[in-house]
């Protein structure tokens, strides 16, 4: 059984019904752990071009010719690589303005998720 500290919608900690923290278990933990990649891989990895995403450059995400192909790639294997996550049924990327935002389903060992960022 994957388990961890459960997020709401602002991505903060909440007690249960219980008065203890709130704990996702499962499909819930697993896909919350995708979105905490993604938001990782996009938000936190950009000045470590072997592991995040080039967003910045003339050639990244933000630049002048976005390449959201490499997005895509490296969304799909940091998703691929955490534990009881099987495979990324399907991941669309899509950039409006400045802003870069994702809609993925995944498929894990507990059963298959959408999550959105």
């Amino acid at each position: 059984m994957t388990q961890k500290i459960a997020v709401d919608e602002n991505n903060d900690w909440y007690l249960g019904k219980d008065k203890h923290l709130a704990i996702a278990t499962d499909l819930q933990a697993v896909l919350e752990e995708c979105e905490h990649t993604a938001k990782v891989v996009i938000g936190e990895l950009v000045f470590n071009q072997s592991k995040g995403v080039l967003s910045f450059s003339s050639e990244g995400t933000f630049g002048n010719v976005p390449d959201l192909f490499f997005y895509d790639s490296r969304l799909r294997r940091a998703f691929e690589a955490l534990t009881d996550v099987i495979e990324v049924e399907d991941l669309n990327i899509r950039r409006v303005d400045d802003v870069l935002s994702y809609a993925a389903t995944i498929k894990t060992v507990y059963g298959s998720g959408d999550i959105t960022g």
